[in-house]
């Protein structure tokens, strides 16, 4: 039980797995005027050949160095 208290499925704010991986998970919505920024950025990816979420992680990455 204490394995499944800790997973994200069941505590979403605080978790130490996703379904018994070491995982964490971001869900990052970008609203009204916010769209605009989120399409630089998807369209900045497509150029560079990465996806977005590798192109979120890169710049978290960076921010923290």
């Amino acid at each position: 039980m204490a394995i499944c208290k800790s997973c994200y499925w069941a505590s979403p704010e605080e978790y130490e797995h996703v379904a018994m991986v070491a995982a964490r998970r971001a869900n990052v919505v970008w609203l009204a005027k916010d769209v605009k920024s989120f399409d630089k950025f998807r369209d900045a990816c497509k150029k560079s050949g990465e996806t977005i979420q590798d192109g979120i992680k890169k710049a978290v990455t960076r921010s923290l160095e």
